[in-house]
């Protein structure tokens, strides 16, 4: 943390807010990238001892990441 307030640029809420949004709704867009996605939910999936299509709609790497981790 310090190095990032020592090296990094001080953002606007406009750009924290930009940012966040971007990050909250950010899906796969390449073929490679869906593969990945896919797999990862594959492995949650299996995890929890259900299908796929058991997991509620999981669209963005934020989802995919709090399912996994288990806050969602």
């Amino acid at each position: 943390a310090e190095w990032v307030r020592a090296n990094g640029k001080a953002l606007t809420d406009e750009e924290k807010a930009e940012w966040n949004n971007m990050v909250l709704t950010f899906g796969p867009k390449a073929p490679m990238a869906q593969q990945a996605f896919d797999k990862n939910l594959a492995a949650i999936a299996q995890k929890r001892g259900v299908s796929v299509e058991q997991l509620p709609s999981i669209k963005t790497w934020f989802e995919l990441i709090e399912h996994d981790e288990g806050r969602a």
